[in-house]
């Protein structure tokens, strides 16, 4: 009988482990199994409901958090293409003399920083996150932005530029652009001010070619320069890393 009890104890903590390592969306590898990264492969065409399969990272701003112009991100990628989606308030030219608000502006300025070799350590940091969570190796950015409205457009200027500043240190020196090919659709429907929009990114081109984890976040701009959304962000600046994800 006491031979009987040890056999079933041991089956059912070999049981536990194995679904631990195989079911827990929380384990990274250590000690157990490694969650692996699924392709996935998304139309631009400004039909969001791709957005809903599985393999999609996703981070949302919460109640009461700091720089509110971004609401969601969302993050996929296939051998090929590294898709992004987000979800932002209509940004706007600074106001002037006793106006609320300005006018919405024609393009709104993005940045994507990206930390490609997923090492905190190298790279540059930046204010907006904190120090052990950025580590961003490059940036992409169009110099116009992108339009602040309706529009499915395949943006020319859009850049990759590595950073050339001392690693570790929130220096905004960065070399001249490659240009990148990027394709970006904008559904145009927008509620209570805020609108959607995804892109895809060529990997190879954007020097993401290798597997991950990455590290992605997004910042996006007013008429007068003025930082209005961050993600991933917390209550404050300087707190959140940036968003992990995984690449096929």
């Amino acid at each position: 009988m006491k031979r009987f009890f040890m056999i079933v104890i041991a089956a059912i903590t070999v049981a536990g482990m194995i679904a631990c390592s195989q079911d827990d969306p929380t384990n990274k590898g250590k000690g157990g199994k490694k969650n692996e990264a699924k392709s996935v492969d998304i139309t631009i065409d400004g039909d969001f409901a791709d957005w809903l399969q599985d393999g999609v990272t996703t981070v949302s701003l919460g109640e009461e958090y700091a720089y509110a112009g971004l609401k969601t991100m969302k993050v996929a990628a296939n051998k090929k293409m590294l898709f992004v989606y987000f979800e932002y308030a209509l940004q706007r030219e600074e106001p002037t003399g006793e106006e609320e608000q300005g006018p919405i502006q024609t393009v709104a300025p993005m940045v994507i920083m990206v930390n490609a070799d997923g090492d905190p350590t190298t790279g540059c940091a930046n204010w907006l996150w904190s120090k052990e969570g950025c580590g961003a190796d490059l940036i992409i950015a169009s110099d116009g932005g992108f339009l602040n409205g309706d529009a499915i457009k395949d943006i020319d200027d859009l850049g990759v530029r590595p950073y050339i500043g001392e690693n570790g240190k929130d220096e905004w020196k960065w070399e001249d652009p490659t240009e990148v090919a990027q394709f970006w659709a904008n559904k145009g429907e927008v509620k209570a001010g805020v609108a959607t929009m995804e892109m895809s990114i060529e990997r190879s081109a954007a020097n993401i070619s290798k597997g991950g984890p990455i590290g992605i976040g997004l910042i996006i701009q007013n008429g007068g320069w003025a930082t209005t959304g961050v993600l991933p962000v917390a209550g404050q600046a300087g707190v959140e890393d940036l968003l992990d994800v995984l690449l096929p």
